[in-house]
């Protein structure tokens, strides 16, 4: 018998050779298939690439599923002329046998931004007159640390409920579980609910930074959800935007859709969503972004700059904006008068303070940078004389 060995140098060249050609398409899949949820990677890899489904019985039993027997592309064009109902439409469905589904990114995104371009479903013809189900809430384009919210739930959420007189209402549900950091709240945002919600698409987004989560409507701010130490819906259901104080957040949550009833009998027929796949999307975001924000009334659409300060009036108050994790802060002030002027912060104990006051001149420009923290600011006016016009008001936190 030979005692030479096997030479292994050449197959080992060999394998690795394969290995290294094999590992640039390797890491390509796993960075960036599901680094994005895009209508060219859904067509070219299939939705189950992307989700997976959770389904809850009657029973209240929940276990894993498929996703595409609950979520599909319908149409795969555009019409000439557009046709809202049959243009790249789909459906995601909640089947008359199950009390709830949902479906979650299998991947968590890096403070993710997530934007569905929908119109919303009439909620109100599941209430069956003597039946049990008193409760649906449609959440269409949220994030989520898995379900029961534990450490994070931020989404928008139909919501219609028998005996309240709530019916197709927008909501937003923010916040971690119940318990030692708080609880979730359900913050009415329903004036910022397109009166055409149901007959036209319109551009819902959540956009989740580390000291800041923004839902949008279009391009109107609906809630400002701010991280601090304090749990407090501070304002809702009023313009220019509501605002809840809640626990910070994790940087990582899966995007999620999900059709929840407390029905406990089959129902009479399913229901149907027309959110569609195409008109879905969802990224890792920004951790931190400059935002620039117009100054208003407090509790109004009115802004700042344009608006004018009656005898009767006395005072103009803006309304409060985030500054809580913002290193930069700058506002813009200009008026026709000569003013006090009264920068306010919102504190940890829930009270407004004064953090600083000073005398402005007729159309004197100035941008007053605050240098302080806090959770919350506020400009508060008072002219020397009357009637005084906002010339300028604004603020850019970076």
């Amino acid at each position: 018998m030979s005692d030479e060995r096997p030479d292994w140098t050449a197959w080992k060249e060999y394998l690795d050779s394969k290995f290294l050609i094999a590992l640039p398409a390797a890491l390509s899949w796993i960075g960036d298939i599901r680094s994005t949820f895009q209508w060219e990677h859904f067509l070219h890899y299939g939705l189950e690439s992307y989700f997976i489904a959770r389904k809850v019985g009657l029973d209240g039993v929940e276990v894993d599923t498929d996703p595409n027997d609950y979520w599909r592309q319908i149409g795969y064009k555009e019409s000439s002329p557009p046709d809202l109902v049959t243009d790249f439409a789909g459906e995601f469905k909640l089947t008359k046998e199950l009390k709830r589904i949902a479906l979650y990114s299998i991947r968590a995104f890096q403070n993710p931004h997530v934007t569905a371009y929908t119109r919303l479903p009439d909620l109100t013809p599941i209430l069956i007159p003597g039946g049990n189900e008193t409760e649906l809430l449609y959440y269409f384009c949220g994030i989520e640390n898995g379900a029961m919210f534990f450490n994070e739930l931020l989404t928008f959420v139909l919501r219609t409920a028998t005996g309240t007189g709530i019916l197709n209402e927008l909501w937003a549900q923010v916040g971690p579980l119940e318990g030692e950091r708080g609880g979730v709240y359900l913050v009415n945002i329903n004036s910022h609910r397109p009166a055409t919600y149901n007959t036209a698409k319109h551009v819902y987004s959540i956009i989740h930074q580390r000291n800041l989560t923004t839902f949008k409507v279009e391009e109107d701010i609906a809630l400002f959800c701010v991280p601090c130490n304090r749990n407090e819906l501070y304002v809702q259901n009023t313009q220019p935007y509501s605002i809840v104080l809640v626990p910070r957040s994790p940087k990582a949550l899966t995007p999620f859709i999900e059709l929840w009833s407390d029905r406990t009998a089959e129902a009479v027929g399913d229901i149907t969503t027309p959110l569609s796949p195409y008109d879905y999307r969802f990224s890792d975001g920004y951790e931190m972004n400059t935002m620039s924000l117009p100054l208003y009334e407090e509790n109004t659409d009115t802004e700042f700059a344009g608006s004018s300060i009656a005898l009767a009036d006395l005072t103009l108050t803006s309304h409060a904006f985030p500054i809580s994790g913002f290193t930069g802060k700058t506002i813009s002030l200009m008026f026709d008068q000569d003013v006090n002027v009264a920068i306010q912060v919102y504190s940890e104990s829930g009270t407004w303070r004064q953090y600083d006051a000073f005398a402005l001149a007729t159309a004197t420009h100035k941008s007053y940078i605050m240098e302080g923290r806090g959770i919350l600011a506020r400009v508060v006016v008072t002219p020397e004389a009357y009637p005084c016009t906002v010339n300028e008001g604004s603020v850019v936190l970076e």
